[in-house]
């Protein structure tokens, strides 16, 4: 009965683990960004919000939390104090960030405010777009304003969503992977970023570990 019982509480745990849940939250207000990782050659400031501390060049910043991103909803918070002539800012999702990788943003450029979904490839020496962004043009924003990015990714598409407009892109498959955010070209700040995400397989492992050991030791001082 015990052994049963043991056996029961571990299926269901993992069960539950590795259905989505909005396990990855940071609103970054302790001044650190825990668990986020520059691309290498950037430096990001983390006070209330991430901050991108040279303007003028466009970066990525990835997290590498051990959790990894299979679908469901990413969203984050974001301001400007400034907007240049062109300038981008948004969320990256799936891939390994060295061969492939996903990406969901807003950006402005001579035609004005845009937001779209793509897919990138790396060729050995720079990204390459696959298939082309799905984008609209939306209202021109507000300098210093906060808004909301929320981004949707199912089996078949990804939708991205700010205030009252949304674009959509179909996708092959979830494209899991890692997860992150990007600013380029101005100063930008993120704030109360969140993921839905499950433990990497490493993760489970150790929790499983972790489980086992504190239910044996319950069953052992119950004797």
């Amino acid at each position: 009965m015990k052994r049963s019982l043991f056996v029961m509480v571990i299926f269901t745990a993992f069960a539950l683990l590795s259905s989505n849940a909005p396990a990855l939250l940071e609103n970054f207000d302790d001044g650190v960004a825990d668990g986020w990782t520059p691309e290498s050659g950037t430096t990001w400031i983390a006070e209330d919000g991430i901050y991108k501390n040279n303007a003028g060049e466009g970066y990525w910043q990835k997290s590498t939390v051990g959790w990894d991103f299979q679908g469901g909803n990413i969203s984050v918070d974001f301001s400007k104090g400034y907007y240049a002539a062109e300038s981008g800012i948004g969320i990256l999702f799936g891939g390994d960030y060295t061969s492939s990788m996903f990406a969901a943003g807003l950006w402005k450029d001579t035609s004005g405010w845009i937001i779209g979904v793509n897919e990138y490839s790396w060729d050995g020496s720079r990204w390459q777009n696959v298939g082309g962004w799905n984008n609209q043009g939306i209202a021109a924003l507000s300098a210093g304003t906060q808004y909301a990015l929320s981004l949707d990714v199912s089996s078949s598409a990804a939708t991205l969503t700010l205030g009252s407009d949304s674009v959509s892109k179909s996708l092959s498959g979830i494209p899991s992977g890692n997860i992150g955010l990007y600013n380029s070209v101005s100063w930008g700040e993120f704030d109360n970023f969140s993921a839905d995400v499950v433990p990497e397989p490493a993760s489970f492992v150790l929790l499983g570990i972790g489980l086992a050991g504190i239910i044996g030791f319950a069953f052992k001082t119950k004797k």
